[in-house]
């Protein structure tokens, strides 16, 4: 009676385990399947984020270069008429210009102090604003307002508030005591091409300094030459 109970016992069990290995190999396969698919589904969203991300960089970037550029233009045309003496300048039309600026530049810094939070693009735009800034004050405000301008901008580089990284970048203040017109034209606008080609390198590489194809920032015949 004990072999026969063995027997049929062994019988259960072979007749058994195929259908246990079966279920349990499914088991595993859809389990692998799962994972993979799993995986796929996060390189998906991974990739999503990075493409949003650079959409959202290159957008930035061209809203900073349109908001520089817009008022960067406007001052250059004023330079040269008040440089070639053939036109009056309208600084009330200046003034407004200057404002319209000063809004949108204080809405794109602090779209950059959110989105890049480590200080360096902010500060980057600060600066590129206080230079073109500096150039209006000394075609609209010569005088007090400028003095009191170029004090404030003066103490930047040593500013504990800025990124080390950044500081060096700002004029130091022999850099903004220039008597002659144009000099002090030509000096404040060669750093805020700096700075604005640094900011760009930024936001769109994540870099101050980019290898790759560079932003084409700077002057081509705005220089108004060494004339006083």
């Amino acid at each position: 009676m004990y072999a026969a109970d063995s027997f049929w016992r062994e019988a259960a069990l072979n007749s058994v385990s195929p259908v246990i290995a079966a279920a349990l190999g499914g088991l595993v396969v859809s389990l692998i399947i799962q994972r993979v698919q799993d995986r796929r589904s996060e390189l998906r969203r991974e990739e999503e984020r990075r493409r949003t991300d650079a959409e959202r960089r290159t957008q930035l970037g061209l809203e900073v270069m349109k908001t520089a550029f817009a008022f960067y233009r406007r001052l250059i045309e004023a330079t040269r008429e008040e440089h070639e003496g053939l036109y009056k300048i309208d600084l009330g039309t200046l003034h407004v210009q200057y404002q319209d600026f000063r809004i949108a530049s204080r809405v794109l810094e602090e779209q950059l102090r959110v989105y890049l939070p480590s200080g360096e693009a902010r500060w980057l735009w600060h600066g590129v604003v206080d230079m073109l800034s500096l150039r209006y004050y000394r075609l609209a405000h010569e005088g007090s307002r400028l003095g009191g301008m170029i004090t404030g901008h003066s103490k930047h580089p040593t500013d504990d508030e800025i990124p080390i990284t950044i500081r060096e970048i700002f004029p130091k203040p022999e850099d903004l005591k220039l008597e002659d017109r144009v000099q002090f034209h030509n000096t404040v606008m060669e750093r805020y091409e700096d700075m604005l080609t640094k900011l760009i390198n930024l936001i769109v590489h994540g870099q101050l300094e980019w290898a790759g194809d560079p932003v084409a920032l700077r002057r081509r015949g705005s220089s108004l030459g060494h004339a006083n």
